[in-house]
């Protein structure tokens, strides 16, 4: 029994919607480069030591990036299965996703103690991308 699958023209928009992930990864880890580099936190530490002089500046980066890691593969799945229903509406989710985790990572490094509230209503939540 054969299944066949046969894209929507629309789909390259997914394509590109996904694309734009990757370059928010890319922002974030420049963020955790530069970091390193100005504050002295030197690998294989994945967060700056106890008692290190920007500790808490430090990790506040390198959280920002941590916390798109964790939600990333589920959003570039389901924004895969469900372009296959509906295209465009997955692609605008997914872009709305990676603008708003890269203005939420900004937040983070910026307002670190206040956890980057501004930009809550930016975070699209992967549940949404379930339509």
């Amino acid at each position: 029994m054969a299944v066949q699958l046969t894209l929507s023209a629309d789909f390259g928009f997914v394509m590109l919607a996904i694309f734009s992930t990757f370059l928010t990864n890319m922002f974030l880890v420049f963020s955790v480069i530069k970091a390193r580099k100005d504050f002295g936190v030197v690998y294989p530490a994945l967060y700056a030591p106890p008692g290190h002089k920007h500790e808490d500046k430090f990790n506040c980066i390198q959280r920002a990036h941590q916390n798109y890691l964790e939600t990333w593969s589920q959003v570039i799945i389901l924004t895969l299965i469900n372009g296959f229903f509906n295209p465009k509406l997955s692609a605008v989710f997914c872009f709305i996703f990676a603008v708003g985790r890269c203005i939420y990572g900004v937040g983070y490094q910026v307002c670190c103690l206040m956890k980057a509230l501004f930009s809550d209503v930016f975070l699209v939540p992967p549940s949404r991308l379930y339509y």
